[in-house]
């Protein structure tokens, strides 16, 4: 519990010092004042992200510690964040090996993978050709592109979404994922992570 007091006097202060980055101290606020029992603070500051539809795998950011992990989402959950205890991508997942460059390729070229937006939860798909020509579809957006390994990267670029740059990601296995869900696979992108599998 001191810990948490502290940890509060922290957050606190960059809120109250840093106006250019309140909104990244609105969710250690939520989770701190949550799980000291102070659910009406913890309401005021997760309200933004509520707003939004946000669930809690897309709130949850990367920890090492799993049990650092298991009492943030804890404290979203308490804080009013929709979602399960366990429902969300486990940080230790990324600290097996990705997939290599040719796992990549044997896996998603001349195939199509769907999934669903981690955070809007918008499902889409990707068809792919073996030599890299795809298209994209999700919701009533369709576009076309290209797709190739970098090292051990699997990279996109569409015509017209993301305005047309490069997009590369790192593919690891979730060993919790199912077809059904559509997170077999979680790829790690700088706007966060994709979750998808490949269709039969």
């Amino acid at each position: 519990m001191g810990k948490l007091e502290e940890a509060l006097k922290c957050f606190e202060r960059a809120y109250e010092f840093q106006p250019e980055n309140k909104i990244m101290s609105l969710r250690p606020l939520a989770v701190t004042n949550a799980l000291l029992g102070r659910t009406k603070e913890a309401g005021q500051f997760i309200a933004p992200y509520l707003k939004m539809g946000l669930s809690l795998a897309c709130l949850m950011p990367p920890f090492k510690n799993p049990e650092s992990e298991k009492l943030w989402a804890e404290g979203l959950l308490k804080a009013g964040v929709s979602g399960e205890p366990g429902g969300y991508y486990k940080s230790a997942i990324f600290l097996e090996p990705n997939l290599t460059g040719k796992e990549i390729k044997d896996q998603v070229f001349g195939q199509t993978i769907s999934g669903f937006d981690i955070c809007g939860g918008k499902e889409w798909s990707i068809e792919r050709t073996e030599d890299g020509k795809a298209t994209i579809r999700r919701d009533m957006i369709a576009d076309t592109g290209k797709s190739w390994i970098d090292g051990d990267k699997l990279c996109n670029k569409w015509k017209n979404l993301y305005g047309g740059y490069k997009d590369c990601m790192r593919v690891y296995v979730n060993p919790e994922g199912t077809k059904e869900k559509k997170d077999q696979y979680i790829g790690t992108a700088v706007y966060g992570l994709v979750p998808f599998s490949v269709e039969d």
